[in-house]
């Protein structure tokens, strides 16, 4: 009799356990009505099943700043130039999905001093700035992400200050308006695009002009030319307008890829205007500068469209080495 009546409370003792070992493992959902600007908690997913957020009056929609093991999923946003729509500081372990920008915004994410962050199916039409900029952070990712006209003031990506491991994969990034630049990939390390249209300017390699070193002077002049850019991937990735390797970048490869030349650039430009490809430019070094050197790395099986012309226009001293490179279907060889 005893026996028999403790058998049906081990089912329950057991579910019960097992129900306290997964909330260990599972972020806490929350599904009611949010209050934004949000001021998003470690350990909580955040799901909008693809709620509409009037955000043209806030300067952010979310605050994700300091906490980690977080998921911000399904949500439209309708914002203006002044929206930034997630503003991200250290933290960990991120992922925002599935988000779509109506109306325009800002900046739509920005990656401060975080980790592990993964930003994927967000798009948007136009913004004011950039799609996506991440700066002192690691392993930052964004998959599956359109923006169709581009940025009215800035870049669509750009990635700088020191970020080690960036990922874009299966993008479609266009610059059709303004500034006309797609992405920047500047100061960092470890960067792989792949799978991705680029329409517009795209660049990697640390910035150039005043913010790069040029008219600045002492200690700030020595910390920018300092500034490095380091294995860099390019894989089957279409490049509508021009590539703009800079100098201090090194171990690129750009592999399988096109670049198609737009008539308002050139489709493979050396920066600063000038042919020795490295920063400063050659009449503007100082002495004690740290000179940053020009690119080095090599092209594979990349087809290169620019209807009339014959040669790369790489100047005299061409940085990069070229394996099975054809221009208008014609093999070339540089130098």
């Amino acid at each position: 009799m005893t026996q028999s009546l403790r058998r049906p409370a081990r089912p329950l003792v057991f579910a019960l356990h097992f129900a306290l070992l997964l909330s260990f493992f599972t972020p806490l959902t929350t599904h009611a009505a949010y209050n934004f600007p949000l001021t998003v908690r470690s350990n909580t997913t955040y799901d909008g099943k693809g709620a509409r957020v009037s955000a043209k009056h806030l300067s952010r929609v979310s605050n994700v700043w300091h906490v980690s093991n977080v998921t911000i999923r399904n949500f439209i946003i309708v914002g203006d130039g002044g929206t930034r729509v997630f503003d991200m500081t250290k933290s960990s372990n991120v992922r925002i999905e599935n988000i779509k920008i109506e109306s325009g915004a800002g900046d739509v994410a920005h990656v401060h001093m975080s980790s592990d962050v993964t930003i994927s199916k967000l798009s948007a039409d136009t913004i004011d700035r950039h799609l996506l900029w991440a700066d002192n952070s690691t392993n930052v990712r964004l998959l599956d992400s359109t923006l169709t006209r581009g940025s009215i003031k800035e870049s669509g990506v750009r990635i700088f200050d020191n970020v080690v491991g960036f990922t874009m994969e299966r993008c479609t990034i266009r610059a059709l308006i303004n500034k006309k630049t797609s992405l920047r990939l500047h100061d960092g390390s470890n960067y792989v695009v792949r799978n991705c249209t680029l329409e517009g300017q795209t660049w990697a390699g640390p910035m150039g002009g005043a913010n790069g070193g040029q008219r600045l002077s002492g200690a700030a002049r020595v910390a920018e030319l300092a500034k490095r850019t380091r294995n860099v991937l390019f894989e089957n990735v279409a490049i509508i307008g021009s590539f703009g390797p800079q100098a201090g970048l090194s171990g690129f490869v750009m592999r399988g890829c096109s670049i198609t030349a737009k008539p308002e650039s050139p489709f493979f430009n050396c920066p600063y205007g000038n042919v020795t490809w490295q920063y400063p430019l050659s009449g503007s070094v100082r002495s004690g500068d740290i000179v940053r050197p020009a690119p080095t790395g090599y092209l594979e099986n990349v087809r290169i469209i620019a209807p009339g012309r014959k040669t790369l226009n790489f100047g005299t001293n061409g940085p990069l080495n070229l394996r099975n490179v054809t221009l208008n279907g014609k093999l070339i060889f540089y130098p």
